[in-house]
């Protein structure tokens, strides 16, 4: 028979019948006086003595964050005049050439707040953010969180992307686009569909890339395009990306000018890729135009062109 036995102090249990036992196997002379005292269970009775096992605590289970609801898919077919909607909500926006991703969370920041009623003769703070940066001569689905929405940005980011655009090639830039001068010249003339195509095949799947100067990635806490334009070369990691699509279509016959189409992973530089292909071919490249056509599900034709979305809004705001 197992009888459970605590020293004087108990913190585990504090029953009087335990307490009552304790005072019976051990004399008052010989009783433990610790502070802090360690329950054990002793063979009282049986052929077998067993020796004193630690009973152990149990620790509190960890508390786990619930998951943010699911925000509202805001596309040109979502009526935003309701207010509520910017509680909890993503909008798909069509991107301009000019403007920076984060221009755009700035003007919708700005336009949306003023959608809201006014509490004690203000109105609140609206969180903005937004999923997957486009550089300033992109356009195309750029993916703005609002309010509780600003928690799944991450999500769309982690899905698949696909870009459409223009490449020319012979011709390379400091920044892999038309965004700065031509500072390479190479032949390209004998370039022919066949070996553009091979070439392109080449960079499927998955891929150790190289991210441009001219980005946002951090080396030591600085992101690469301050060092570029100091004129500087970092030292770079190739980084793992997946490509599952990389289609080319010369839209002349011996055309510099080449259409291309990409799907691609997080992370991926259209720019670098552009770049690596005409390396790849003998000779050099760069992106003239570049657009994001999707993000997962989501497609640029169910995007808000940003200027009417401005107009909408105003508009709400006015009434």
């Amino acid at each position: 028979m197992l009888k459970h036995v605590t020293t004087r102090g108990c913190s585990l249990c504090c029953s009087r019948e335990l307490h009552t036992a304790n005072r019976l196997i051990y004399p008052a002379s010989t009783r433990p006086r610790r502070a802090l005292a360690t329950a054990f269970l002793v063979q009282t009775e049986g052929p077998e003595q067993h020796a004193p096992q630690q009973l152990e605590q149990q620790k509190p289970a960890k508390k786990t964050k619930p998951r943010p609801p699911a925000p509202t898919i805001v596309t040109t077919a979502t009526d935003v005049s309701d207010a509520t909607l910017w509680d909890n909500a993503a909008i798909l926006v069509d991107k301009p050439q000019d403007w920076t991703s984060m221009d755009v969370c700035g003007k919708l920041r700005n336009v949306l707040r003023y959608t809201l009623p006014l509490v004690n003769g203000k109105r609140k703070k609206l969180a903005v953010g937004h999923s997957g940066t486009l550089d300033p001569l992109a356009t195309g689905l750029l993916i703005v969180g609002v309010g509780k929405g600003t928690k799944s940005v991450d999500s769309f980011q982690a899905q698949e992307k696909e870009y459409s655009g223009v490449l020319r090639l012979g011709q390379g830039t400091p920044s892999y686009d038309s965004a700065l001068p031509v500072s390479e010249e190479a032949p390209w003339e004998h370039l022919t569909n066949d070996q553009l195509q091979e070439a392109a095949r080449s960079f499927l799947g998955d891929i150790m890339q190289l991210p441009p100067m001219y980005s946002a990635v951090k080396i030591k806490g600085e992101e690469l395009y301050k060092a570029a334009r100091r004129g500087e070369e970092v030292e770079r990691v190739r980084r793992p990306v997946s490509v599952s699509v990389f289609d080319l279509c010369r839209q002349q016959p011996g055309s510099q000018d080449v259409a291309y189409r990409i799907v691609c992973s997080k992370g991926t530089y259209v720019r670098a890729l552009i770049h690596d292909l005409g390396q790849k071919v003998g000779s050099a490249a760069h992106v003239r135009t570049l657009r994001r056509d999707r993000i997962g599900a989501y497609l640029v034709k169910d995007a808000w062109p940003l200027h009417d979305l401005i107009e909408r809004a105003r508009a709400r705001e006015a009434a």
